[in-house]
């Protein structure tokens, strides 16, 4: 192992104590608020400053009022929601684009690949996309949050180039089949 010199050896030091610094800006607040979220409720409006232990024993009451709440367990619901059908519609999309542009044989693939690639530096904006999804009746509809932003460019370009980068002899067997059927 090579010896570190004087001024190296300045720099580490002055660089751990400025990253146990910048690590304890980030973590006390976080630290903050989940002492105070288990703390005494009383105590915890008399108390000032910092805490860095609950205040008045370890209390889960607000935990418990917060899950006796419908809306939230309804939010954490329509999450879930979400997050799942955005993700399955958004791959199945992105997929079945990304292998088509693959394809060297597509007509157009210049030009739809030119257009998907602008749209990426270039989208149209909120207003845009309201006007777009208010004039298909989506408003006020689960699918005015999920359809509009279902699709990456980003992600289709990657999965193409992975499509790409697969064996040629793999998808013309696949082919083959296909076409011995139709016969």
């Amino acid at each position: 192992m090579k010896k570190m010199t004087r001024g190296e050896f300045i720099f580490s030091i002055f660089n751990t104590i400025f990253m146990i610094c910048v690590t304890l800006v980030f973590i006390l607040p976080i630290w903050h608020v989940f002492c105070a979220s288990v703390s005494d409720p009383a105590a915890l409006v008399q108390s000032r400053g910092l805490l860095l232990k609950p205040i008045g024993g370890f209390n889960l009451t607000g935990y418990r009022l917060a899950l006796k709440n419908g809306s939230i367990v309804r939010g954490y619901l329509n999450t879930i929601f979400y997050t799942t059908v955005a993700t399955f519609i958004g791959m199945l999309g992105s997929s079945v684009m990304a292998y088509a542009l693959s394809r060297p044989n597509l007509m157009w693939k210049n030009a739809i690949a030119f257009l998907l690639s602008f749209t990426m530096l270039f989208s149209g904006g909120m207003i845009p996309t309201y006007l777009l999804v208010r004039n298909i009746h989506m408003l006020n509809t689960v699918w005015a949050v999920i359809l509009p932003g279902c699709l990456s460019v980003y992600n289709i370009l990657v999965m193409r180039t992975s499509f790409q980068a697969l064996p040629e002899g793999l998808i013309e067997r696949s082919e083959e089949r296909r076409v011995g059927k139709e016969c």
